[in-house]
C-alpha cells in the first residue's frame, strides 16, 4: 500500500499517510497532550522513545493468531504541512472498526469528520465491508456527535468498558450498514 493516499473529494487538502514509527520524534507533543486521553484507554507515553515502541507495534499489524487487519493512518493538511489527526481501523471479516483522535490544536475545526470520512472512503473501495461500528466513551460528546453525523446510529450501551484515568467508563457503540460492492 501507497504510504500516501490521496482523499477523494475532501474538502480539505487531506490525505491519510501510513502511520509508520519514524513518525513518533516528530509527533510526540501532539501524542503527550493529556487531553486526548481523558475519554480514550490510553496513557501518554512518557518518551519519544515508548511513543516509537507503540507505532512499531501498529506498524507490524495484527499478531498472525488473530483473524484481522489493523490499518493506523496519519491525516496530514498540505495546506497547513501538518498532521491534524490519527485514524484507526481493525477489519475483522466484513466488518470494521474504527477510532480516531484529533490532535487539540484542531479540535473543532471539521478534522474530525473530513478525516473519519476519508478513511471510511478507502475503507469502502478496498475492502467489502457491511458494517462500520466505532465504540466511544458516553461522555466524549464530540465523537458522539462525529459518529451521528456521518450516519451512524447508537445500538448498545456498555456499563463498565474502558478504564480510564478517572474509573471505568461507560461506553456507547454506533454502527452504520453499508452497501456491499
Amino acid at each position: 500500500m501507497n504510504d500516501r493516499l490521496q482523499n477523494h473529494g475532501s474538502k480539505k487538502s487531506l490525505h491519510l499517510e501510513n502511520l509508520r514509527s519514524n513518525h513518533a520524534k516528530m509527533l510526540y507533543k501532539e501524542f503527550s497532550d493529556s487531553r486526548i486521553y481523558e475519554r480514550i484507554p490510553l496513557s501518554p507515553p512518557s518518551s519519544p522513545e515508548e511513543l516509537e515502541i507503540r507505532f512499531s507495534k501498529l506498524e507490524a499489524g495484527a499478531p498472525p493468531d488473530r483473524n484481522e487487519e489493523w490499518l493506523n493512518w496519519l491525516v496530514f493538511d498540505e495546506t497547513l504541512k501538518r498532521y491534524v489527526c490519527w485514524v484507526q481501523a481493525t477489519i475483522s471479516g466484513s466488518i470494521a472498526d474504527l477510532s480516531y483522535v484529533v490532535f487539540p490544536d484542531f479540535w473543532k475545526m471539521g478534522y474530525g469528520f473530513q478525516s473519519v470520512m476519508l478513511m471510511i472512503e478507502y475503507l469502502e473501495f478496498h475492502f467489502a465491508l457491511c458494517k462500520i461500528r466505532a465504540t466511544m466513551s458516553t461522555g466524549n460528546t464530540a465523537s458522539i456527535a462525529l459518529a451521528e453525523k456521518i450516519g451512524m446510529k447508537r445500538v448498545r450501551k456498555i456499563e463498565e468498558g474502558d478504564p480510564l484515568p478517572n474509573g471505568y467508563s461507560s461506553e456507547y457503540v454506533y454502527e452504520i450498514f453499508l452497501k456491499r460492492h
